[in-house]
């Protein structure tokens, strides 16, 4: 199966959206993470970082197949070389953590989910650029 992480970002997005839009927080929050991460990769593949079948798996590249609330970090470092397709210095998903999909569904607020929500809003206009670009199809 070929890794595609343009395409699970605008999945995961329009999930988290439709979560979002039903005060799931939980789900909502968890898809806002994964489609941030899907996004920051696919746009790091297309600036260079190597990748077998559409993942990140060469050795030397592990600060790049991390989680969103490592990998914003990693990749605003990699991306200031480039002056292109530049996030908030500041990381928004400090507080995001893959196993928040075992926590109890009352553990992730609203207020969480809107911080992540604004932050994948910025996201997706690195995304856009990137389209408009032609360097994400």
């Amino acid at each position: 199966m070929c890794t595609n992480f343009y395409d699970a970002f605008i999945r995961h997005d329009n999930d988290a959206n439709l979560l979002l839009n039903n005060s799931r927080w939980a789900n909502a929050d968890h898809l806002f993470g994964l489609a941030a991460e899907c996004a920051l990769k696919a746009i790091l593949i297309q600036q260079g970082i190597p990748s077998d079948n559409g993942d990140i798996r060469k050795k030397g590249y592990n600060t790049y197949r991390k989680h969103i609330n490592q990998l914003w970090d990693s990749y605003q470092a990699y991306m200031q070389t480039r002056i292109a397709y530049v996030i908030p210095d500041e990381n928004p998903f400090t507080d995001w953590e893959i196993t928040q999909r075992y926590a109890p569904e009352g553990t992730i607020t609203e207020q969480i989910v809107q911080k992540h929500s604004a932050a994948i809003a910025k996201v997706r206009a690195v995304i856009k650029q990137a389209e408009l670009d032609g360097v994400i199809p």
